[in-house]
């Protein structure tokens, strides 16, 4: 169980998630709004994680916390594995993996500071 404050923090990064994909809706917009490329699969990777970090927030969960955040994480090490190949089943290029990468750090970073917490230090 995780303080309201962590849970708030993964709750913004799972937001971030959601709204990240987004991005995926600027195809027909000029180049100067194309800051990050999230082709249709990284988008649902955005999202669907997105929405499980949201839920996790709810939940105060952290073992859901770590789920989505080293899911994320194994996403942005897939896309970094692929970039300038032709086998690319994200379909992103670096920014789409430091958006991801850094979504799952950081929710994995709220995980680890939610687990080392003392129990004297629990407050809501």
């Amino acid at each position: 169980m995780m303080t309201r404050p962590l849970a708030n923090a993964v709750l913004a990064l799972g937001i971030a998630a959601v709204v990240g994909s987004a991005f995926a809706l600027t195809g027909g917009l000029p180049p100067a709004v194309h800051l990050i490329e999230v082709p249709g699969a990284s988008a649902w990777v955005l999202l669907g994680l997105g929405l499980l970090a949201i839920v996790a927030s709810r939940v105060r969960s952290v073992a859901l916390t770590v789920v989505s955040g080293a899911a994320f994480v194994g996403a942005a090490l897939l896309q970094l594995v692929q970039l300038g190949r032709s086998a690319n089943l994200l379909g992103g290029n670096a920014s789409t993996m430091a958006l991801i990468g850094g979504l799952g750090i950081g929710l994995l970073v709220v995980a680890l500071v939610a687990r080392n917490r003392p129990p004297s230090d629990e407050r809501e």
